[in-house]
């Protein structure tokens, strides 16, 4: 129990959840100025205010939410608009579509008038998660939106090594390319009845050879940025503190918290809320375990491993967890659903 406990301590050093139903562009600013990245004084160029939005985080479809893409509904017209009036000294903005095009034209017409803007384009690797096999269907490419306080002429590229498959060296170039998406069976699962609390209507679940959900589901079907990726993009804004409008399952959280930067998020309800302390906590305890992380405590780290092995193999299966090929039954499925 207190091995626990003390995770918990190091988790709250770095990573603050809370929750506000946001139902105006004033909640959301008296939310933000309660959390401590309000205080983060940086300095162009150098250290970083990050404001994160990823459009696959807010909402998902109600049908086949494991296949359809996202559309925003007008309840994130709210978040875009408080998003757009962040313009720091230090501030960026990064606004992902979570590859559609109703997301990408959305945040495009309303985060027209910030600064400097650049587009960043994610290139994942091809999965076995395919869908529907036919021509130029992939759902591969996802742009993100990259609202910089300062001219690009003003910044100096910086030398890139991951996620450089067609050749990018440096900052210099507006890809990522080779990236492996998050599978399914890497991300923290569900129960469909925990997720109605947090989503606020019952998920579908889908039947065969999709996704076994007996074992729980994920909290948006259509999530895919890696903690990986999420750690090269923030690395690549300089960012020293992050301000997460979409926390989804905790992704964004867990990048900020390995590399020691200060995170908070805003969730919708306190089971939202609940299920991502937990998710941030277990993680801590590998944090704390990890060599040269910003959370490693040597003594601390021995109990750890002797009462919670069990734990941290867990999230190690996790990380290694692959999409299956789902083969024909996903059409198999779909002609069903078509011929009732």
């Amino acid at each position: 129990g207190e091995a626990w406990r003390q995770a918990q301590v190091a988790r709250k050093k770095f990573v603050h959840v809370g929750c506000q139903r946001a139902t105006t562009k004033q909640h959301l600013q008296q939310y933000f100025e309660k959390t401590p990245v309000i205080s983060f004084v940086g300095k162009p160029c150098e250290g970083h205010r990050v404001f994160v939005f990823n459009c696959e985080l807010f909402v998902e479809p109600k049908a086949t939410p494991w296949t359809s893409t996202t559309e925003l509904p007008s309840s994130a017209d709210i978040y875009l608009e408080w998003l757009a009036g962040q313009m720091g000294q230090s501030d960026v903005l990064l606004v992902a579509d979570g590859r559609s095009r109703q997301c990408r034209r959305k945040i495009e017409s309303m985060l027209d008038k910030t600064r400097h803007q650049h587009e960043a384009w994610i290139i994942y690797k091809p999965t076995k998660r395919l869908g529907r096999r036919v021509a130029f269907a992939a759902d591969n490419k996802e742009m993100v939106l990259v609202s910089m306080p300062v001219a690009r002429t003003q910044l100096v590229a910086a030398p890139r090594e991951l996620f450089t498959h067609a050749g990018e060296e440096s900052t210099h170039e507006t890809t990522y390319t080779g990236v492996d998406a998050a599978s399914w069976g890497s991300l923290p699962l569900i129960q469909a009845s925990d997720k109605e609390k947090i989503v606020g209507y019952v998920p579908a679940a889908p039947q065969g050879a999709v996704f076994d959900t007996a074992v729980g589901m994920p909290l948006f079907w259509q999530e895919r940025k890696s903690v990986a990726c999420l750690k090269a993009l923030l690395a690549d804004v300089q960012a020293k503190t992050v301000f997460d409008l979409t926390p989804g399952s905790g992704a964004c959280g867990r990048a900020a918290m390995e590399m020691g930067l200060v995170y908070a998020c805003v969730t919708r309800n306190p089971e939202h809320s609940s299920w991502l302390q937990n998710i941030f906590d277990r993680h801590a305890l590998r944090g704390i375990c990890t060599s040269g992380g910003p959370l490693h405590e040597q003594d601390l780290s021995q109990c750890i491993q002797e009462h919670f092995q069990e734990v941290l193999d867990h999230l190690n299966e996790m990380d290694g967890a692959a999409d299956t090929d789902l083969g024909d039954d996903v059409n198999v499925f779909e002609r069903r659903v078509a011929a009732s």
